[in-house]
Parts: C-alpha cells; sequence; structure tokens
C-alpha cells in the first residue's frame, strides 16, 4: 500500500465519521449541506484509495473516475455552504455550478475516455491519466469555484466580529489548507510530477471546517494553530528520530554495534516516546503564554478590580469605574450597566461607555429577562442565534423576540448579575474593538466580576440607605419613631443572639467530648484554634446582649411589667409622640369616648406604640389620597 492509499483511507474513514456526527447533531440547512460535502469527500477519499491500490488500466480508471466526481461535488458543496453561512443570494451561481458538477459526473461515467485516457505508472506504483482537453477544462472550472469561494469568505471575513468572525476565519484556514493539499494531487496528469503527499491537507481541511460549522464556542484560531504545529513538531521528531535511525543510520549503526544495531533506534524511540508528552506540555506552555499574555493581562485586571469593588460606598461611582474597567481591559464597545428599581419591575439602564443601544429599560416580564432568570449564566448573541435556529417551533417565536432584544441593546454578551440566584441587574457588552469573540476564559471572568458587582452594588445601596436614614435620625422629628421601633427590633436581635450562644457553646461542648488522642496534631491544632474562635462569638454575643438590654431600657424607660393607667393617658400620650413625625395641625383629632372610663392594667409603652401606629398610619393615607384626588 503506497502512499496515495494511506491517505485517501484516511480521507475516507475521517470523513466517514464526520457524517455520522452531523447526523446526530446536525439540526440546520447549514449542517445538511456541510454533511452532503463530506459524503463527496467521502467519495474522493475512496478514489484516491483505489486508485493507490489499482494494479490495471481498467481499475486505475475507475479509481479516478470515482475521486474526480467526489471532487466535482466537493467544489460545489463547499460553494453552496460558504453561501448559506455568509448569508449571500446567489441562487444562480449555485445553479450553474451544481449543473457543471452533474454534467461533468454523466461525462467521466458514460465518456470516460473523453476525460481519463493515455494511462501511464508514475512513482513507480500509481497510474496517472494523462491530462485531456475536457479534462483541462474540468480543471480550470474547479479552480475558478475554489477560488471563487474562498473569494466570498474572505470578504465576509472582513466584515463580521465575535464569533462568526472566529468561525470564518476557521473555515478559510480550512479551505486553504484543503484545496492547496487536494488541488496538487492531479499535478502529475499535466505532467507535473510531484508525489501527491499533500493529499493529507483534505483530511484537515474537512475536520476543521466540520469543527467550525458544529461548535458554538471555538478555541482561539491562534491557540489551535500553535498547539496544531508544536504537537506535529514534537512528534515529527519523536518519530522521525528513531525511524531515521534505523532507515538511513542503519549501515552506520550495524558497522558499530553489529547484531544489535536496532537497539539503538528501539532505545531512541522509547526515550522519546516518553519524552514526547512533557516536550510537549512545556512547549505549549510556553506558546501559549506569549500568545495569551494580552489576555490573561486583561482577565488579571479585571479580577483585581472585583476584588477592590466591595470598597466603594458611592453607587454611582462604582456603577461608572465598573463599565470604564471593562471597556478598558477587554477593548470592546457600548458596555452597559441596567440594575432594578426604582420600579421594582424595571431593569433602569444606570450606566453606559462608548454609546447606547435603543432600550433604556427592561421589563423583568421581558422574554430577555425571564431567559437569564433560567440560565443563570453569559448569553452571547452570535451563540443564541445558532441555537434558536434548531429550536423547536413552540420556542422558536420567544427566541426571536429574545434576538431582537439583543440586537436593540446592541449587545454580543450579556452578563448576568446574581445575588444569591436573585437577577440583580445585567452587563451588556458590544463587540470587541479587534473584532475577535469573547473566549470561554472571558466569560468565567466576566462571570466572576458580575457577580462580585452584584454584591458590591447591593452593598453601595444599603450604604446609600444607611447614610439617608442617618440623615432622617438626625432630624428630631424622627427620634420619637426611632424609639418605638426600638423595641420590636431588640426583642428580635435578642433571640438571634440567644440561637447563636446556644450553637456556639453546643459546638464547644461537642468539641470538649471528642477524642482528641486519635487524631493528627494538625487537626489537633485546628479544632484547638476552632474552640477558641466559638469562645470569641460567644463573648462578643454576650457584650451584644448588653447592648439589646440598653435599647430595651431606652425603648421602655422607666416602665416595665403591667400598671393601672387610664384609656385617656394612653391616648394622650400617643398624641404626644406623634406630634414629632405627624403635623397635627393639618389634621382633626376627636376624641369620641367617655373620658371617666376606669382604668385598664395594661404596659404602657406598647400600648403608646399600637396608638401611635394608628395615627401614623392614618396621616400618611390621608396624604396620599390628597395627593391622588
Amino acid at each position: 500500500m503506497n502512499l496515495l492509499s494511506i491517505c485517501g483511507l484516511l480521507i475516507a474513514a475521517t470523513s466517514l465519521i464526520l457524517i455520522i456526527i452531523l447526523l446526530i447533531y446536525g439540526k440546520t440547512k447549514l449542517h445538511k449541506i456541510w454533511g452532503l460535502f463530506n459524503i463527496a469527500v467521502f467519495i474522493w477519499g475512496v478514489g484516491c484509495f483505489l486508485a493507490g491500490k489499482a494494479t490495471t488500466i481498467s481499475s486505475a480508471s475507475f479509481a479516478w473516475a470515482l475521486a474526480c466526481i467526489g471532487g466535482y461535488f466537493i467544489a460545489a458543496f463547499c460553494y453552496h455552504t460558504i453561501c448559506v453561512f455568509c448569508g449571500l443570494k446567489r441562487k444562480k451561481s449555485i445553479i450553474t455550478i451544481y449543473s457543471f458538477a452533474i454534467l461533468f459526473l454523466l461525462l467521466t461515467v458514460f465518456k470516460t475516455d473523453l476525460v481519463l485516457n493515455n494511462w501511464k505508472i508514475l512513482f513507480s506504483s500509481i497510474y496517472y491519466n494523462q491530462a485531456t482537453p475536457i479534462y483541462v477544462l474540468i480543471y480550470l472550472e474547479w479552480i475558478s469555484v475554489v477560488l471563487l469561494t474562498n473569494y466570498e469568505l474572505f470578504k465576509f471575513l472582513r466584515t463580521t466580529r465575535s464569533i462568526v468572525h472566529t468561525q470564518a476565519l476557521y473555515l478559510f484556514i480550512g479551505l486553504v489548507i484543503g484545496f492547496i493539499g487536494g488541488g496538487p494531487t492531479l499535478f502529475p496528469a499535466f505532467g507535473i510530477n510531484i508525489y501527491p503527499f499533500t493529499n493529507f491537507g483534505v483530511a484537515i481541511y474537512v475536520i476543521i471546517g466540520t469543527y467550525a460549522i458544529l461548535r458554538y464556542r471555538l478555541m482561539n484560531i491562534n491557540v489551535a494553530i500553535a498547539r496544531g504545529a508544536i504537537f506535529g513538531l514534537v512528534y515529527s521528531l519523536v518519530l522521525g528520530i528513531p525511524f531515521g535511525l534505523a532507515g538511513w543510520g542503519q549501515n552506520f549503526l550495524i558497522s558499530t554495534f553489529g547484531y544489535k544495531w536496532f537497539w539503538i533506534p528501539m532505545g531512541s524511540l522509547l526515550l522519546f516516546a516518553t519524552l514526547g508528552p512533557f516536550i510537549y506540555m512545556f512547549l505549549q506552555h510556553k506558546a501559549l503564554n506569549k500568545i495569551l499574555a494580552e489576555e490573561k493581562r486583561a482577565h488579571n485586571l479585571l479580577l483585581q478590580a472585583s476584588q477592590g469593588m466591595v470598597q466603594i460606598r458611592n453607587l454611582k461611582k462604582l456603577i461608572g469605574l465598573i463599565v470604564h474597567f471593562i471597556s478598558k481591559a477587554l477593548k470592546n464597545n457600548n458596555v452597559q450597566v441596567f440594575l432594578i428599581g426604582p420600579d421594582p419591575n424595571q431593569y433602569t439602564l444606570r450606566a453606559s461607555r462608548f454609546g447606547f443601544g435603543n432600550i433604556f429599560s427592561l421589563s423583568s416580564e421581558s422574554p430577555l429577562v425571564r431567559y437569564l432568570n433560567r440560565i443563570k449564566q453569559p448569553l452571547v448573541f452570535e451563540e443564541f442565534k445558532l441555537f434558536s435556529q434548531s429550536s423547536k417551533d413552540s420556542l422558536a417565536q420567544n427566541f426571536k423576540n429574545i434576538e431582537l432584544q439583543m440586537s436593540d441593546l446592541k449587545a454580543s454578551v450579556i452578563v448576568p448579575c446574581l445575588v444569591e440566584d436573585s437577577l440583580l441587574g445585567l452587563l451588556t457588552l458590544g463587540d470587541k474593538k479587534s473584532r475577535r469573540m469573547y473566549t470561554q476564559d472571558d466569560l468565567n471572568v466576566l462571570s466572576t466580576l458580575a457577580n462580585q458587582a452584584a454584591l458590591a452594588i447591593q452593598n453601595a445601596q444599603f450604604f446609600e440607605e444607611v447614610k439617608k436614614t442617618q440623615e432622617q435620625l438626625f432630624q428630631a422629628e424622627k427620634m420619637a419613631t426611632l424609639g418605638t421601633m426600638a423595641d420590636g427590633l431588640s426583642h428580635q436581635i435578642n433571640n438571634r443572639f440567644n440561637a447563636l450562644s446556644l450553637i456556639a457553646g453546643d459546638t464547644v461542648d461537642t468539641i470538649k467530648m471528642l477524642d482528641k488522642n486519635s487524631l493528627s496534631s494538625e487537626l489537633q491544632s485546628t479544632l484547638s484554634n476552632v474552640q477558641n474562635a466559638l469562645k470569641r462569638i460567644e463573648e462578643n454575643v454576650k457584650m451584644g446582649g448588653e447592648i439589646v438590654k440598653g435599647l430595651l431600657k431606652y425603648s421602655r424607660p422607666g416602665q416595665e411589667g403591667y400598671d393601672l393607667v387610664s384609656f385617656d393617658k394612653v391616648i394622650n400620650s400617643a398624641i404626644e409622640m406623634a406630634q414629632y413625625k405627624v403635623k397635627l395641625s393639618e389634621i382633626d383629632i376627636i376624641k369620641d369616648y367617655d373620658e371617666n372610663l376606669p382604668e385598664i392594667k395594661i404596659n404602657l409603652p406598647q400600648m403608646q406604640e399600637v396608638f401611635f401606629n394608628l395615627i401614623d398610619n392614618a396621616y400618611f393615607a390621608m396624604k396620599q389620597r390628597k395627593e391622588e384626588l
């Protein structure tokens, strides 16, 4: 079996595997056409395999006819695929190219001598025909289709961004490798006697193209090329040196080591096979560090920014820094932050950098927000478009609405900001200025940043609310309200302190009961540290309890337990408290009860709080009604 047969067998096996994968996972029109393309490549591979094994002119004629038929449709299906992938309206061109492919197929099957004739053996083992005028015409048409396909894809490549740009780049590189590899296989028919070793490029081409079409999240093309090149270099040396010693150095080894000469190439093969993976990993690490240096720098910048966010208390400044750091690190356009509020059912645009989309608020019931609430992970626009193409009819309209909203936002990526699975806000990012796609590492870092940002935003909102509350508490009319709230809050806080004290005490008792003799010294030390920490918790809980007691005394000064008090005194004391919060001059208070009612046994502060809340709520309701009217 010569190299052409081995190459044909590899192409056939590879394309057959990819056909099966496309049958299983392919759902779109693009996948189906590329599946037909793989069938054409399979036919080419089988033809090359048989051509390499042919021992007669008739068997060689059949084999090369089969290979040529596969070649005709490789070009046609590839052009059709690129038209669909790029969204090109080229119906007439597609029909014309398919018509030529069918015409050439008929000529090859029924008028074989017009296409394949004048056979001779080249390279000591392969039958090749000499090009006839029809053969030349077919080859020129094939080259024209190939060049047109590459031209259309190259034009599309210059205008796209993000993941589609990367997919197009993979396809373009695959096309170049494939057609440069497959085209020269037929050069000997034109008197250019180059051995068809380049035919291996067809297998590489089919693998790259199928990977680009099926995968949503692609590897960085520079990384893919670097890994492939390093793998090829390392294992060429790993296999090449031992076989070189066995082949070209055989005579020298025999003269030097005698009948034991074969142990030298065998030993070198074992040595290099052992060292090969380590050499590969070392070189790959060095290469990727250099290729991804800029990306890693950007990620480190974002991670450092996320760690420092929680220290920022000013909400407006915090949101501004978020969009600044993202746009600076990733060099992208149109970074926006949407946060829930002030309407609890709306996500409002709060900050933007390098332009706006066409949406300034999103309803919590919008398809996009509901979808992000469900998936709770970054949403990539181009990936979502590919995914939605294979969706069921019942979901198609919903996905279409999400696409439209992302398009209006001018968002390539939307990252949810989550706090305990609750959607606090959205980060929307436009395309990178470099037109590169967002890698998986980018999305991971952005998810971390978004979640840290959500916590920082929540903290900033909390501090702003606390600040407002403090300003209000400094007003005299709010001081009475603080006193009425203290009793209930103190009780709740005291309950929590008691629970913490019980938990800490029970845990300390459990640790004391452990048999520490069977534990390692390191674990004993750790348990001792935990025990000390729990004791400190108990001490702090006790201190907190004392503070709560002081608060309780403040809220109920001089009154503990139940006393006989007149009802009129309760009402008057509640009105006296209310005057610090409610403008009594704006309302009329009518006492419609007998002032000589008998005294009742009550807790005066708590009863005061009841009537104070009644007066306060009534005042607020009247004010609201007045504004509405």
